[in-house]
Order: C-alpha cells, then sequence, then structure tokens
C-alpha cells in the first residue's frame, strides 16, 4: 500500500523505494525471529517476489527469475558475482543518493532504513556495504554468517554505548536533583535543621548564637557560619531564578524518562 500511495504521489520513487526497503527488512526480521519450521513460507514468497516485481519495473534488475537478482544459470552462464554486480552497483548508488537526501533533510527513519538495506538486506545476501565519508559508498561480496556476525557485535557495541551515554546522563541528573533539593531550604532555616546542634539562633538571619550547651558561639565559628550562609543565599537566589519548583519537576521527569531509556535498553 505504501509503495502505491509513493507512485500514485508524482511518482515518487524515493519513498516507494524505502517502502520496499522496510518491507525486506521487517521480513528478514520476521525469519531471524522465530524457528524455520514455524514460518510463513507462502507470505514469504509472494513478499520476494512483490519486491522483485518492482525492482525490475524501476530497472534495478533485470532477468526473469521470480524471487531475487537474475542468476547466472537463467542468465545463460557465467561468473555470477560478475553478472550481478552491475544490479548491485544501482543498488548501492541508488541507496546513497537516498542517504544524501535523507542527511541534508534531516529525515531519520530514512536514514535507518538505509542502514536496515546495508545491514539486513544486503548481508542476508552476502554483499558487504562500507559508507564512507564525502565519498560514494563501496561494495563486495563476502560470507552472509560472517557479515551477520559482525552487524551484531557492530549492534552489541552501539548498545553498550548508548546504555553508558544515558547512565552518565542519570547520574549528571541525580547530582542536580540533589543540588537544587538542598536550595529548598531557605537560609533562616538551614541551621535550625541540624538538630541538636545549636540551640539559640538570631531572629533574622537565623545564624545560631548558642551551641547546644547554651555556649555563644565564638567569633571564628560565627564567621564560618555567616560564609555557610551567604553560600545558601546565593543557591537559592539562583535556584529561584532557574525556576524553582518547576526545575525540580523536570529533572524529576528527565530522571524517570532516563531510567526507563536505561529499561529498555537492559530488556
Amino acid at each position: 500500500a505504501n509503495v502505491h500511495v509513493a507512485l500514485c504521489d508524482n511518482f515518487d520513487t524515493t519513498t516507494a523505494m524505502a517502502a520496499l526497503v522496510n518491507m525486506a527488512s521487517e521480513v528478514n526480521k520476521y525469519m531471524n525471529s522465530m524457528p524455520e519450521t514455524d514460518l510463513r513460507a507462502l507470505l514469504i514468497r509472494k513478499t520476494a517476489t512483490y519486491i522483485t516485481q518492482m525492482l525490475r519495473t524501476f530497472g534495478v534488475i533485470e532477468g526473469h527469475d521470480d524471487i531475487g537478482f537474475p542468476s547466472a544459470e537463467s542468465a545463460g552462464g557465467g561468473d555470477a558475482e560478475a553478472m550481478v554486480a552491475p544490479y548491485v552497483d544501482a543498488m548501492v548508488q541508488f541507496r546513497d543518493q537516498i542517504r544524501e537526501r535523507a542527511r541534508k533533510e534531516g529525515l531519520k527513519e530514512l536514514l535507518e532504513l538505509c542502514d536496515a538495506v546495508r545491514d539486513d538486506v544486503l548481508v542476508s545476501l552476502g554483499v558487504r556495504v562500507e559508507d564512507r565519508t564525502d565519498a560514494p559508498s563501496t561494495w563486495m561480496k563476502d560470507d552472509p554468517e560472517t557479515l551477520k556476525r559482525e552487524v551484531e557485535e557492530k549492534r552489541q557495541q552501539a548498545k553498550q554505548a548508548a546504555e553508558k551515554k544515558r547512565r552518565n546522563q542519570l547520574n549528571t541528573k541525580i547530582k542536580e536533583l540533589d543540588k537544587w533539593t538542598k536550595a529548598r531550604v531557605t537560609p533562616q532555616e538551614m541551621f535550625k535543621a541540624e538538630e541538636g546542634k545549636f540551640s539559640e539562633f538570631d531572629t533574622e538571619t537565623g545564624i545560631p548564637t548558642k551551641d547546644n550547651e547554651g555556649k555563644p558561639i565564638s567569633k571564628s565559628v560565627a564567621k564560618n557560619l555567616e560564609k555557610m550562609r551567604k553560600k545558601q543565599t546565593d543557591l537559592v537566589e539562583d535556584f529561584l531564578a532557574k525556576g524553582g519548583e518547576q526545575l525540580i519537576a523536570q529533572l524529576e521527569m528527565d530522571i524517570a524518562s532516563l531510567q526507563l531509556e536505561l529499561s529498555s535498553l537492559d530488556s
């Protein structure tokens, strides 16, 4: 349906090809997700036949095979890799064009589909594609099982990197929350929260005037207490300037979101 809609929209072949790529990727995921005996072979064959027909319509492949690139036998013999090379070249070049457009227009979903072509569709066909910066992608034939192992290793590395990044972000947010939670205490009340340490306080500043034994606070201690009060005053003013309780609420939401992402990565 998506292919048909794209073609009806001023023959939008880019979107149509993206839909075909997504279809092939989903079929590969389906085939890798369950035992071979449980697969619906007819559904897979119909999907593969449809994709082949559309690729032939777009001029990506030739021949009369129902499924996939033409085989050496159907083409009258010859070297199989040399025979399919023009078609793989066309596919890889077309993918490069889509990637370039997706990067310029910030189309993340289209970039992900291009990755799926490289890591799922072409890997299953035994084609290794190497993307290069500011240069066309290159390709070569390789063992499908070797390619699948490499792709899985890269995905695991990417997952670990994402998890490390999210964990660092979470730790940073937790530290921020702890800092701004302390800013909820006013300078006048900060010392009163320390139970059993002081017995009397200045009525205006809240600075202790007597210790827990009722003895007057020394000048040196009073000086340090004044510095602490000044630091708390600056913290509270900064806290209010940043939104006060709204800042706390946003940090709590960010922490919950990061925890959810980490839980998803762990599963």
